[in-house]
């Protein structure tokens, strides 16, 4: 459900905590937690509170954006270079504008190298594979 200010207002009262200083107090509690349970815990409220648009301007001013892309970098960046290479205009579009807006050269470097080396791998189980292989023989 997508929340109004008004409802949030009313719903925080005059002395409750504000949405910003809860969200606020999550990250904080990932920063500096070393439990990763809590730090599971933690990314499922604030994903909970990424659904609802209202909240968008306290999650990008939290940087909250960016902890979700630190989380998944590299297999998100791994996509998004395979989408690039996309016949679909829109979808190659999209990850080009994505890797040059939120990827650094560091992630898309780790990305590429773990796409060489799940390449590398699948070439070696497709040879492996050809040379293993006996036709049936008809006599």
């Amino acid at each position: 459900m997508f929340s109004t200010q008004e409802y949030l207002d009313k719903k925080t009262g005059p002395y409750g905590i504000g949405r910003f200083s809860y969200l606020q107090s999550l990250v904080t509690e990932f920063q500096d937690t070393d439990s990763e349970e809590a730090k599971l815990q933690v990314l499922a409220n604030l994903t909970n509170f990424a659904y609802d648009p209202i909240n968008y301007e306290y999650i990008r001013h939290l940087k909250i954006i960016d902890l979700f892309l630190d989380i998944t970098a590299v297999p998100v960046v791994d996509a998004m270079l395979r989408f690039k290479k996309s016949k679909n205009t829109r979808l190659s579009n999209l990850a080009v504008v994505f890797l040059e807006d939120y990827c650094s050269q560091e992630r898309k470097d780790e990305a590429l190298k773990l796409q060489a080396q799940w390449d590398s791998l699948v070439q070696a189980q497709a040879q492996t594979s050809v040379q293993g292989y006996t036709p049936n023989t008809v006599k």
